[in-house]
């Protein structure tokens, strides 16, 4: 559901774009929506590159995490 909606406000985003290039006279409100959806792709992939980060550092834990179990164990 997320997804259908997503590609729904990119879907609108472009016509948007398309129509902004084509015919500068906007109404206010088609303005405002163009500007909303600009903000929100730039959150969109703000937010998908932080959880990248987030995907990368946890996968850096658990390689440490695993090297300190193997250490550990080699201990013992």
């Amino acid at each position: 559901m997320k997804q259908e909606y997503l590609n729904q406000l990119k879907n609108a985003f472009e016509q948007l774009a398309v129509k902004y290039e084509l015919n500068k006279e906007m109404t206010d409100n088609e303005i405002c929506i163009f500007h909303m959806a600009s903000i929100i792709k730039k959150m969109l992939y703000e937010h998908r590159q932080l959880l990248g980060h987030l995907l990368s550092n946890l996968q850096d834990q658990k390689e440490i995490s695993e090297k300190l179990l193997k250490l550990f164990k080699e201990d013992i």
